[in-house]
Parts: C-alpha cells; sequence; structure tokens
C-alpha cells in the first residue's frame, strides 16, 4: 500500500520530471534556432565568395568568360567577386561580347605583366570594377585596354 509520504514523493518526482521536460524542450529550441542562424549565415557567406576566382597558370585560352581558366573554375562575375591575378603562362587576358562585374581586381606580388584587353576585334565588351577597385601588389604595370566610361560610384576599363 502506499502511504502518503509516498504520494508526496512520486507528486514531486512528476513535478521535477515535468521541470526537466520543460528545460530539454527549451533547450532544443535554443539549439534548432543556433542551428538554423548558422546554416543562413553560412549560406550568405557562401553567397559571397561564390564566383571569386584567380586566373590560372596555365589557362586553356585568354577568355576571361571560360571557366576552365580560372581556380576554382567559375567566372568571377558579380558585384562580390574578386578576380585574382597571379603568375601565367597567358597573361593576356580577353573579354569580347561580355559584360562582366567584380568588386576588385587583385594583382599578388608574383603576378605576370597582365594585359587586359575590353572588346578587342568585335568592339564589344565591359568590365565593371565596384568600390574594391584595382589593387596592384605586383610592382609591374598591369594594362587595361578599351573605351573607358566609369559608371556613377564604379570603373570600367
Amino acid at each position: 500500500m502506499i502511504g502518503r509520504n509516498d504520494t508526496r514523493r512520486i507528486l514531486e518526482s512528476a513535478c521535477l520530471l515535468k521541470r526537466a521536460v520543460g528545460m530539454i524542450a527549451a533547450m532544443k529550441s535554443s539549439i534548432l534556432c543556433c542551428a538554423m542562424i548558422l546554416t543562413l549565415a553560412l549560406s550568405a557567406l557562401n553567397a559571397v565568395w561564390a564566383d571569386s576566382a584567380t586566373w590560372n597558370l596555365h589557362p586553356i585560352s585568354n577568355d576571361w568568360n571560360t571557366a576552365a581558366n580560372w581556380t576554382p573554375a567559375t567566372v568571377p562575375n558579380g558585384p562580390a567577386d574578386i578576380a585574382t591575378f597571379s603568375t601565367s603562362a597567358r597573361s593576356t587576358v580577353s573579354l569580347a561580347n561580355v559584360q562582366i562585374e567584380v568588386a576588385s581586381l587583385i594583382f599578388d606580388t608574383v603576378a605576370t605583366n597582365y594585359t587586359i584587353i575590353v572588346g578587342g576585334g568585335t568592339g564589344f565588351g565591359e568590365l565593371t570594377i565596384g568600390d574594391a577597385s584595382i589593387v596592384n601588389n605586383s610592382g609591374r604595370d598591369e594594362e587595361p585596354s578599351g573605351e573607358r566610361s566609369p559608371p556613377p560610384d564604379s570603373r570600367s576599363v
């Protein structure tokens, strides 16, 4: 037979269990919320850096718009993208029949002398460089060529 003390202990245990379940549920909610925030933050970070790339040492052509010429194999073409240039066997880069927009062009300390031709023989091509501009760490004169007509808040070469 269950006595009064036993009943009280059972009720106390039930209350403690109820509180523990409530605390676990609250913790799960916090953990789930943090996991969702982390997932969204990492997705946003991936979107920001999605198409930034470095011109290859041995690109297959001089065409900017060929993903195989870049590492990773993606064409930098977005307002947050960064195109980086280092040592390369092909130092003439051509933008023909394309409109390219990047946040910045970066020439690293060992960059080859580059000539970037916008339009070339086709007469059409556009390279828009955002506020981050051109960063030349190579100490060499890099040669953008083409008609210059900068739109507001950016630079085109």
